[in-house]
């Protein structure tokens, strides 16, 4: 498994809501790695509300939703195979 971080900014330039972004993702994520699926998209979608525009959020909004409604076998679903880029 390969980490893939984005990056917003320098971190002196880092606005309020990039903060918030940021924390609330991380909660959210933590969520997908421990395999809490139905936690993870609630999350995921609490926070696409408000950054719809972030395109992290909504690739494991839907992910998480389609894992909640039809699990991948357990300690499959954290590493998540990309196909394209």
């Amino acid at each position: 498994p390969l980490t893939i971080f984005e990056i917003l900014g320098e971190s002196g330039d880092a606005r309020t809501a990039h903060h918030v972004l940021c924390r609330d993702f991380e909660a959210a994520l933590r969520a997908f790695e421990c395999e809490n699926w139905s936690e993870a998209a609630e999350r995921f979608a609490a926070l696409a509300s408000v950054h719809p525009e972030d395109g992290p959020t909504r690739f494991y909004v839907e992910l998480a939703r389609r894992y909640d409604a039809a699990p991948p076998p357990s300690g499959e679903g954290a590493s998540i195979r990309m196909e394209t880029k």
